[in-house]
């Protein structure tokens, strides 16, 4: 599996075989790209589960009307052959943003087991003016 982006506002992903050539049943024509609505999206880390759904986590930022900057944790979840899971996410749409100490969270790694999807990286704490290790979880 293989996690990157293009432009800043699509997460793209691949699924390569076992000799390095792209898989042509992954998504569309071997990659799919997702918007992760207004923002823009880097994706860090990819996981697959038990029931061979494919998740993938990193950072979404975006900027609000007054330029203030905003970075959360970002999970994205894909079926096995590489469609968005629309079971996944608050909204249906296979995404789930959080933000963390005030915006400015980047995830880095993702461990599943069971029915959890528990995310690990880091965010500024901005009132003490450092980065901090930060974990969530969720349920699939």
């Amino acid at each position: 599996n293989t996690a990157g982006h293009k432009n800043n506002a699509f997460g793209a992903y691949a699924l390569a075989n076992g000799n390095g050539s792209y898989n042509d049943a992954f998504g569309y024509a071997a990659m799919n790209k997702v918007k992760v609505g207004e923002w823009g999206m880097m994706p860090f880390a990819v996981g697959v589960q038990s029931d061979k759904k494919i998740v993938t986590v990193g950072r979404a930022t975006s900027y609000d009307s007054q330029g203030n900057f905003d970075q959360r944790f970002v999970a994205v979840r894909f079926t096995e052959k590489g469609m968005v899971d629309t079971a996944f996410g608050p909204d249906r749409n296979g995404i789930v943003k959080t933000s963390i100490l005030n915006g400015q969270a980047i995830a880095k790694g993702v461990v599943l087991y069971g029915n959890k999807i528990t995310v690990s990286g880091y965010a500024m704490d901005n009132a003490r003016g450092f980065y901090t290790g930060a974990v969530v979880q969720y349920n699939q």
